[in-house]
């Protein structure tokens, strides 16, 4: 794993060393074993080239570093990521006559970019983003891997051109501006995160997975390359996709063992991430190491059920007690984040990879399972309400609806009665409503409530737009699939694997996740929904895959998040943060928000109305706010207050 960034200027004046430095150095954090930089004016033309790199040393530790060019200088790389089948790849290349200098994947991506141009991308399995200048043709190529797992950021405007593994590097340019895009705030409170290719920032934005970007004179393309569709049209019986699952899990896991230095697993104790501990198992000796995080609430902390798979395993097995006190880390998510971000789940996953970082550089995770095979229970939610749209009559599932819209929330209820709400707020909506509804934070009526609208609120776009895009990009197919795929390109990029990327990356340590191989993913993809999500049960064929490899008890567990328990911590420890931020001076100064209905939220959560997540989504913006606006950023992350 490595960080990058660079420039391209015609007719006007470099930025300078310095920044370039500054640039390459405010990624310290996902490279802190080297550092390299290429700066250059292309001769007989008015373009200037620049390119730092920082490096996290992970296959072929001593000669792999960047930026790397070929022989002659004509393409120039920076990289971030692992492509697994590198070797595969090196193999076919030199028996088309060329010679290595290194051990690294990165040589071969580079190689292979001589040879097949943008079509090299069809061959690599992997995660990555990068990259690739090539000085004879004056063009820049750049891509992301298909499912979302290594991000790229980009600015350009007119004359200038810059992109960066983070946005923070891309704002120590003086001509890049550092202004919020307060157009999108409605989407971040909707879906608690902002969708590519926007950010938060007016003018940088985020190359989307699956795509490819090409600058050349001064203008920029971005084209798609890769896509899945949730066909669910294997001919194959069960039993043999079922053997064929397990076949496909444990070759994506073993592909990830590729490091020269050490690796090990995220271990919850649900269902995905025990499944990738099992591959992984055998593949490492003496034993492979896994760790989990928990909390003293137990309808959070699966450290017990981690526990038990551990000893059926046989891993040298670690843990982590997360504490109230772990708030003390928002600033520093804040500066690493970049950008507003509402799932505060990225407080355990950073603690968790803190924690794992000194005994590994590479941790597998089981992300991406619930997205393939339907783990959540919006799915079977969602199929409930096919159900009754066959039975019931449309007047009474609008009557029902109406009657829940408007009923006050009900203090201490528990999450199912909460996700029944949820379905019955949306019993009598179109499909896409119902699938905007169950994944939202604010809805639509709540923001409303919370903002202090423009006179052009008419005008302002649909905050939903990507969902409803993908939605209607899958087609007319079975509709909790249609869900599924809409997740897989929509929530699984955007909140998850960019909670992960950035948190992991925080601690210098690399995160791999062999549900994402592209190979299983479509594979997965080709498997009928009735065989992956019924009305009692999820995942069933993932669960028949690995029969035999897990203790019943974690093959017959439902679905549990990997939350805190922060709506505890918001009626306790953190109730002076929460009003002091989203209640102050700062905060009131910005007009953007309804004091009384901010008010409202904060007492009505204390009262026992679950409002933890909007609350988070608030107290994230502003902080964000105040760290990343009202002054300069830092170069390096303020310190953690308070965290045991």
């Amino acid at each position: 794993m490595c960080g990058y960034a660079g420039y391209l200027i015609r007719g006007a004046e470099p930025p300078g060393e310095r920044v370039l430095h500054e640039m390459a150095d405010v990624l310290a954090h996902r490279g802190p074993d080297d550092r390299g930089f290429y700066a250059r004016k292309v001769p007989r033309t008015d373009i200037h080239v620049g390119l730092g790199h920082r490096r996290l040393a992970v296959i072929d530790v001593a000669g792999g570093s960047q930026p790397m060019s070929t022989d002659g200088g004509r393409l120039w790389i920076v990289y971030n990521g692992e492509v697994y089948n590198f070797r595969e790849i090196r193999s076919s290349l030199e028996e088309e006559g060329v010679r290595f200098r290194t051990r690294s994947d990165t040589e071969v991506v580079l190689e292979l970019y001589r040879r097949r141009g943008p079509r090299m991308l069809e061959s690599l399995q992997g995660m990555f983003s990068f990259a690739i200048w090539d000085a004879r043709e004056r063009i820049l190529f750049a891509a992301r891997d298909r499912l979302g797992q290594k991000p790229l950021y980009y600015y350009h405007s007119g004359r200038r051109f810059a992109f960066a593994s983070e946005i923070k590097a891309l704002l120590r340019l003086p001509w890049v501006p550092r202004k919020p895009d307060l157009d999108l705030l409605p989407t971040y409170l909707t879906h608690l995160y902002v969708p590519s290719p926007h950010t938060f920032f007016r003018g940088i934005r985020k190359l989307p997975p699956g795509h490819f970007l090409i600058w050349k004179n001064g203008r920029i393309r971005v084209e798609r390359y890769w896509d899945v569709s949730f066909a669910g049209d294997s001919p194959m019986p069960r039993w043999a996709l079922a053997r064929r699952l397990e076949e496909a899990v444990r070759e994506a896991t073993r592909l990830r063992l590729v490091s020269d230095v050490p690796l090990g697993a995220f271990l919850s104790g649900g269902l995905d991430s025990s499944i990738i501990a099992a591959a992984m198992a055998p593949e490492l000796r003496p034993a492979a190491m896994t760790f989990t995080a928990g909390f003293d609430r137990p309808e959070f902390d699966e450290r017990s059920h981690a526990r038990r798979v551990s000893r059926r395993l046989g891993t040298d097995h670690r843990e982590l007690r997360v504490t109230p006190s772990s708030l003390g880390i928002l600033r520093r998510l804040v500066w690493f984040f970049d950008e507003p971000f509402g799932d505060s789940s990225a407080i355990p996953t950073y603690l968790l990879a803190k924690m794992t970082r000194p005994y590994v550089t590479v941790a597998l995770s089981g992300d991406g399972g619930d997205e393939l095979f339907g783990g959540y229970d919006r799915y079977r939610a969602f199929l409930a309400s096919l159900a009754t749209d066959r039975v019931l009559p449309t007047s009474l599932r609008q009557a029902m609806g109406e009657a829940v819209r408007e009923a006050p929330p009900r203090p201490n209820s528990g999450p199912a009665e909460r996700l029944a709400v949820r379905w019955l707020r949306g019993i009598d909506r179109p499909l896409i409503e119902r699938t905007i509804r169950w994944g939202q934070g604010f809805s639509a009526e709540g923001i409303a409530r919370l903002l202090l609208s423009p006179e052009d609120e008419k005008e302002r776009r649909d905050p939903s737009w990507f969902i409803r895009d993908r939605w209607e990009r899958a087609g007319d197919g079975d509709a909790v699939h249609r869900m599924m795929e809409v997740d897989l390109h929509t929530y699984l990029p955007e909140d998850l694997l960019t909670k992960v990327d950035v948190t992991t990356m925080a601690n210098s340590l690399e995160c791999r996740s062999p549900f994402l191989d592209h190979r299983l993913v479509e594979l997965a993809a080709s498997i009928p929904r009735r065989w992956k999500v019924g009305p009692f049960r999820s995942k069933a064929i993932l669960r028949e895959a690995f029969s035999t490899s897990l203790p019943r008890r974690t093959l017959s567990r439902k679905k549990k998040g990997f939350g805190a328990p922060i709506g505890d911590w918001f009626r306790s420890t953190a109730s002076g943060l929460l009003k002091e931020t989203l209640l102050g001076d700062k905060a009131r100064s910005r007009g953007l928000f309804r004091m009384d209905e901010v008010e409202r939220l904060i007492r009505e959560h204390q009262e026992g109305v679950a409002h933890e997540h909007r609350l988070w989504a608030l107290l994230f913006f502003e902080t964000w706010m105040q760290e990343a606006i009202d002054r300069p950023p830092s170069l390096t992350p303020p310190p953690e207050d308070g965290v045991s």
